[in-house]
């Protein structure tokens, strides 16, 4: 699930293309992502992407599409690699030497 916490149409833009461009990787299915922003006057705004409640991509965003776009690129492969290793480190704990009672 992708969560929309934009404001102004500088991230609406960012979240527009950040939906367009993400697909998630292959075997993940149980995840959130949160766009949020943070308007800065004079700035433009500031954006946060946040993948399961851990931080993946935080950054000033200026009024120009290009710009805009080329960021949420980035955000949505930050994403992509954030899940990606949160799902290896929960298969390497879920391994067999991971298992069993913890008594030697």
């Amino acid at each position: 699930m992708i969560v929309d916490e934009t404001q102004t149409k500088i991230g609406r833009d960012f979240y527009e293309y950040f939906f367009a461009k993400w697909q998630a990787p292959h075997g993940i299915h149980d995840y959130t992502i949160t766009v949020r922003e943070k308007p800065m006057p004079r700035l433009g705004t500031q954006v946060t992407v946040t993948v399961n409640d851990m931080d993946a991509f935080e950054g000033f965003v200026q009024p120009r599409l290009e710009i805009i776009e080329e960021l949420a690129a980035y955000a949505v492969q930050r994403s992509r690699s954030l899940l990606q290793n949160y799902q290896e480190v929960l298969e390497q704990l879920q391994g067999d030497d991971m298992q069993g009672s913890g008594i030697y």
